[in-house]
């Protein structure tokens, strides 16, 4: 309510960017109250409810003094329109009831279906888990390195639920919230360009099918938080500069400054923002605008998004981490950035929901690697064509070549176009172009990173505009029938989460459901089964695990419970055995991202017994690449650091009350998770 007072008692007039600029503020808030919050180790709900009381007094006396758009004047003008549109065309009347299906579908999963996301569990929702039992931001000891030094605004968007119930109950509506707002911001750039409702609801219904947007609409993911950001930011510049106002400019460069600190894909972004800006300022002869944008962008990152990147550098010396995760993330090779290219365009062939192409796979990876273009693949292992309906591997479905690529091309033809409509509409191509040109480029290529065009869509959708038409061609049928299929099949028939299946499911037990395959659950499933029946309440249990295990199950299953992950090296180094009264170590290695840059490896292969020796007893680790090929030359850059968990330095401090052996379909070797128990002093 403050962020709508205050919004209200600028002078801006327009309702549709009184709410935009109270969405930036509310944002804003949340951010600034747990900011200040963190520097005192003092978040805790009353402290963050004083706060936004304080923020609601100065809402109030502002608006007391600078009286600008009544709260009770919005008018919902564009309905009746839309209504009529709606009338006179019976294919967008069809589609908007599948989008309303859809939409509730989504929601009924926001409500009562938790992430079963193998991102969210391993990071996202453990972070927030542990800012709210460390009452701060401040760095602690992780298995998970991503809990630390990935940015954090959009995880505070989830930190200001769940401070107060302790639970992921609503963590997932800032996506669903995203995914409309993404929605009304692409609807309210169209009409401000008075493009035709019947257009504009045609590119809404069109956008609002894409099985990437559907899929992460009921996800804990933030690329779609991001794309409203980036295109609040875009939409507002342009604002700017055309009503030749400098209040538009402000928010313009908040909204990105607030990406930057969102999620560091907002940084790929930054030369397509460059030549966007620069064509809207040259096409309009103002200049002072760009400059304006850059200073306020400044002065709001610093504001607002810098918090994590200063204690990355304070803890590692470099803004984004450690040398190893960045290593990982950072892939540049200009050799390999054609077939990074075309293994990126091939997912533009996205056969989401279409199993049948899966017998095509084979052919597809036996001519690329025959091409030697697989060499590209830096992370994961390319499959062919998609076929899955899952959020990590679903993009843009059938509309990826039949619409999105060939109309984005179009678009840029447009750019030199005399037409304001054509020009501005043109322009938004040249996000997901250069996007396509630059992810590559910087990362590589990687299956992980397809989500990340869930983004660079929502900046490109009023391209789509140019698709339209008022005739009834076949063309169109098609268009309309894959958008059909899109908002059946995505929300109905997840890989991870089937609709029909979920609803005789627990929801603790959904949460550790696999979310590629519904059938099976995650390992950690059953360790945990065992501790919920036999650790007893406030417990304080120490987490032996692996980078890519997942964690955030282990926090929700007991709010007694005292959660803590354990880098194995520490525990015997520092000897901080007093500190637990459970261990869980999963199998008996520990593959972590290494803190420090390694100097020299202290292990080297014994040509006798063909094994590793080490000189360095009391803890045995070796280093690693992604692939997990172990390392001895020190030049090569380490990803992995490997330690050996031997039992008999645990059992010094520990006696074994369980193992637990897991094999899964897709793991199908054995792991054994061995649950230890603190020794009773005599």
């Amino acid at each position: 309510m403050s962020s709508l007072f205050f919004a209200f008692s600028l002078k801006d007039r327009k309702t549709s960017t009184s709410l935009i600029y109270a969405a930036l503020i509310a944002i804003s808030q949340v951010i600034i109250s747990f900011e200040l919050l963190s520097l005192f180790k003092a978040i805790y709900p009353v402290n963050f409810l004083l706060c936004n009381a304080l923020f609601f007094v100065a809402a109030l006396i502002l608006y007391s003094r600078h009286p600008g758009l009544d709260p009770g004047s919005i008018q919902k003008t564009t309905v009746s329109i839309l209504l009529i549109s709606l009338k006179r065309d019976k294919i967008l009347l069809f589609l908007s009831v599948l989008f309303t299906l859809s939409v509730l579908i989504s929601l009924f999963f926001v409500l009562f279906v938790p992430t079963n996301n193998a991102d969210s569990l391993l990071y996202r929702l453990p972070r927030v888990a542990f800012w709210i039992q460390n009452a701060s931001f401040e760095h602690y000891e992780t298995t998970s390195l991503r809990n630390l030094v990935f940015p954090i605004n959009s995880e505070l968007m989830l930190l200001w639920s769940m401070i107060f119930v302790k639970r992921d109950y609503i963590a997932l509506f800032p996506s669903f919230f995203s995914y409309l707002g993404c929605l009304a911001m692409i609807g309210v750039f169209l009409n401000s360009l008075k493009f035709s409702a019947k257009r504009i609801l045609w590119v809404l219904l069109i956008v609002g099918s894409l099985p990437i947007l559907i899929l992460e609409s009921s996800s804990a993911q933030n690329d779609l938080f991001l794309g409203f950001l980036l295109f609040t930011s875009f939409y507002l510049f342009l604002i700017a500069v055309k009503e030749d106002k400098h209040l538009p400019i402000i928010f313009s460069a908040l909204a990105y400054a607030i990406a930057l600190g969102a999620k560091s894909t907002a940084f790929l972004f930054i030369p397509a923002f460059a030549i966007v800006y620069t064509l809207i300022t040259i096409k309009l002869k103002r200049y002072k605008y760009l400059l304006s944008f850059i200073l306020c962008g400044i002065a709001a990152f610093i504001l607002l998004s810098s918090y994590n990147y200063i204690l990355n550098y304070i803890n590692y010396g470099h803004v984004f981490g450690p040398a190893s995760i960045v290593n990982e993330h950072v892939n540049s090779n200009l050799k390999l950035l054609p077939s990074s290219i075309i293994l990126y365009l091939t997912y533009f062939a996205d056969f989401s929901g279409i199993k049948a192409v899966e017998h095509l796979n084979p052919h597809i990876v036996s001519l690329f690697s025959g091409l030697n273009i697989l060499d590209a693949v830096h992370i994961g292992k390319f499959t062919g064509f998609n076929y899955r309906i899952q959020e990590n591997f679903s993009c843009f479905g059938l509309l990826g070549y039949l619409l999105i690529l060939p109309f984005t091309i179009f678009a840029l033809t447009k750019i030199r176009s005399q037409n304001i409509k054509s020009f501005y509409s043109g322009i938004c191509g040249i996000f997901l172009i250069l996007f396509m040109l630059i992810l590559p480029l910087v990362m590589g290529f990687s299956i992980w990173n397809f989500r990340y065009l869930a983004t660079a869509i929502i900046l490109a959708a009023p391209v789509i505009v140019f698709s339209y038409s008022k005739k009834l061609s076949v063309y169109k049928v098609i268009i309309t029938l894959i958008v059909a299929f899109n908002y059946i099949f995505m929300p109905l028939f997840m890989d991870g989460k089937p609709f029909f299946k979920v609803l005789s499911q627990c929801r603790n037990d959904l949460r550790l459901k696999n979310e590629v395959d519904f059938s099976i659950y995650w390992r950690e499933y059953y360790p945990l089964k065992y501790a919920e029946e036999f650790i007893p309440n406030n417990s304080t249990i120490g987490l032996i695990f692996s980078e890519t295990d997942i964690i955030y199950p282990f926090i929700e299953a007991n709010p007694t419970w005292k959660i803590k992950l354990v880098r194995y090296e520490n525990l015997i180094q520092d000897k901080k055995f007093d500190q637990y009264d459970y261990l869980i170590t999963a199998g008996n290695i520990q593959s972590i991202y290494p803190l420090k840059n390694v100097e020299k490896y202290d292990y080297y292969i014994n040509p006798t017994q063909r094994s590793l020796t080490f000189e360095n007893n009391m803890v045995k680790t070796f280093y690693a690449d992604h692939d997990g090929k172990i390392l001895f030359n020190i030049a090569e850059k380490p990803e992995k650091m490997v330690n050996l968990v031997e039992e008999e330095k645990l059992l010094e401090y520990f006696v074994k009350i369980k193992a637990v052996s897991v094999r899964t379909q897709h793991k199908p070797q054995d792991r054994i998770y061995w649950i230890y128990k603190k020794r009773r002093e005599e």
